[in-house]
């Protein structure tokens, strides 16, 4: 029975355009992000660049394949039998399984990041091999022997029944989705846990310390945490001053108003997101606790060996912009996964059976475009 309103000649123009739109799409973004790595010094030996590296040429085959494939389809020039069955296999579920992985393999990059980074150089490589390859091994290992079993041996065409394809999307799409979320969840969890913990050890470390929280790149989350000493007399200590709270009776007995009146001409107003002090006159002769924009100073002694430490909260950004990609990357292929799971027969009509159908495959194709994108920023940090 054919609904009257489904119009197939708007249809095929819709998916015509939309293929080659995405074609272009796809290729510029991970093309683009496949320059980034590559451009960046010794990224055969960093884990996260070799990794972000295999999933943007994953993304590329996409283009070049799948989508391919499908526009030979739609505009009426069809292919070999066997190659739009890899096109099937290959783009719903080999891709996805393995984006799936690949981010789960960079949230385990950012919580052993210590660990890689002090490594030599020959285990560097190995880890970065190993972090660009498993993804890829499992997803042939896995995927590729459901997708041939859903397969009629007789006339080549993937075969779409339900009670078939159900562990293939079990296992190639909700799995590595939902993996994918918890994995930077509680990699972001971890992350910040780690970076509160080496602040306070940084303060309880020494009586005489300078700790700050900072927001500068660092190559390893060891250098999170960075210190250094300077010899202070007590004419540098003169001018600093309490940020927030009443004067130490120090102050007021030695300064008086004077002191008071210098508080509040060399320091921000509390209220503001960034604390500086001049540049001349720096953190000198007393203990300073510094988190935000709280400063706590103490007495100046007449010379003391200061403590700086520098605790970096940029270490916090990546395992959040890996969240964001992995809740992105979630969002745009389980409705895939519920759709060909759900009973199709309950829809009213064939518009609406197509409506949602289309809209499940456009949105699984857009994650070779959007993830992509937020990765950029990703892979800079």
């Amino acid at each position: 029975m054919v609904d009257s309103s489904y119009d197939r000649d708007a249809f095929k123009t819709a998916n015509r355009s939309l293929v080659v739109i995405f074609m272009i799409l796809i290729l510029l973004t991970n093309s683009w992000l496949i320059v980034i790595n590559v451009s960046k010094c010794d990224f055969m030996h960093k884990p996260k660049a070799m990794t972000i590296l295999s999933l943007a040429i994953g993304d590329v085959f996409v283009a070049l394949l799948s989508l391919l494939v499908y526009t030979m389809i739609w505009f009426g020039a069809y292919g070999p039998e066997t190659l739009t069955t890899t096109s099937n296999i290959y783009m719903p579920y080999l891709i996805t399984f393995v984006y799936g992985l690949g981010l789960m393999t960079l949230g385990l990059e950012i919580a052993q990041h210590d660990r890689i980074c002090c490594m030599s150089e020959e285990w560097k490589f190995i880890c970065s091999i190993a972090a660009c390859c498993i993804p890829w091994i499992l997803g042939v290992i896995v995927v590729l022997p459901l997708g041939l079993y859903n397969m009629d041996s007789k006339t080549l065409r993937y075969s779409r029944k339900i009670e078939m394809l159900k562990d293939l999307i079990v296992v190639s799409i909700l799995l590595p989705a939902c993996g994918a979320v918890i994995t930077s969840t509680c990699v972001t969890v971890y992350v910040r846990c780690k970076v509160q913990v080496a602040y306070k050890q940084a303060v309880r470390s020494s009586p005489n310390v300078v700790v700050t929280l900072n927001t500068h790149n660092t190559t390893n989350m060891d250098a999170a945490v960075t210190r250094h000493q300077q010899t202070l007399t007590d004419e540098d200590c003169e001018l600093q001053q309490p940020l927030m709270g009443p004067p130490q009776p120090y102050s007021e007995q030695a300064h008086g108003p004077k002191s008071q009146q210098q508080q509040s001409s060399h320091f921000c107003n509390p209220l503001t997101t960034e604390f500086s002090a001049p540049q001349s006159q720096p953190h000198q002769g007393r203990d300073v606790y510094q988190s935000g924009d709280d400063v706590v100073t103490s007495a100046p002694v007449n010379s003391r060996v200061v403590t700086s430490v520098a605790v970096s909260t940029n270490s916090t950004q990546k395992p959040v912009r890996l969240f964001v990609i992995s809740f992105v990357y979630f969002l745009l292929v389980i409705p895939l996964a519920l759709y060909n799971l759900a009973d199709a027969s309950d829809l009213p009509g064939v518009a609406a059976h197509i409506t949602i159908n289309c809209t499940v495959f456009w949105l699984n194709i857009m994650r070779s475009v959007v993830t992509p994108l937020i990765m950029y920023g990703y892979s800079d940090n």
